[in-house]
């Protein structure tokens, strides 16, 4: 079983990753919602597509939230590091589905 400070590093590899998912997904997401034809997917930003609030989402309380589970790494670690791999898992499929669907 890997010990607490090799737990904090996977937790930094995988906010990094969720990180650059994230700007990706605005990239794909601007292309194809907002200067596109097709419809956004999430509930939850569909209301802000289109606005100055879907950058600042995106591009500012994302990378916020991501700093904020790092600096609560010492309850994340234990508690919660398998959600996030699982949010992780899930962005990649997610990138990867939109990669080849639209852009292969």
């Amino acid at each position: 079983m890997p010990d607490n400070k090799q737990q904090c590093k996977g937790l930094l590899w995988l906010l990094i990753l969720i990180g650059l998912f994230n700007v990706l997904d605005f990239f794909f997401t601007t292309d194809l919602v907002v200067n596109g034809t097709h419809q956004e997917g999430n509930p939850l930003l569909r209301g802000v597509m289109g606005t100055a609030y879907f950058p600042l989402v995106k591009l500012a309380l994302i990378p916020l939230s991501l700093a904020f589970l790092w600096g609560v790494r010492r309850i994340i670690v234990p508690k919660y590091l398998r959600l996030v791999q699982f949010t992780c898992g899930i962005y990649i499929a997610l990138i990867l589905y939109t990669w080849v669907t639209f852009y292969a």
